[in-house]
């Protein structure tokens, strides 16, 4: 496969219990995540 690129990503997620003033650090993380998996990217090929 010389002509593409591979991309994974892995994420493991444990439930569990956690305070409430943990929620909002929990939101920002999700739309960090969001963001980044919706990034666009140029990749530019140099002889």
């Amino acid at each position: 496969m010389p002509d593409k690129i591979l991309y994974y990503r892995n994420m493991k997620q444990y439930s569990g219990r956690f305070p409430a003033k943990d929620y909002n650090d929990l939101v920002e993380f999700y739309d960090v995540i969001y963001k980044a998996d919706r990034t666009k990217i140029v990749l530019v090929k140099k002889d």
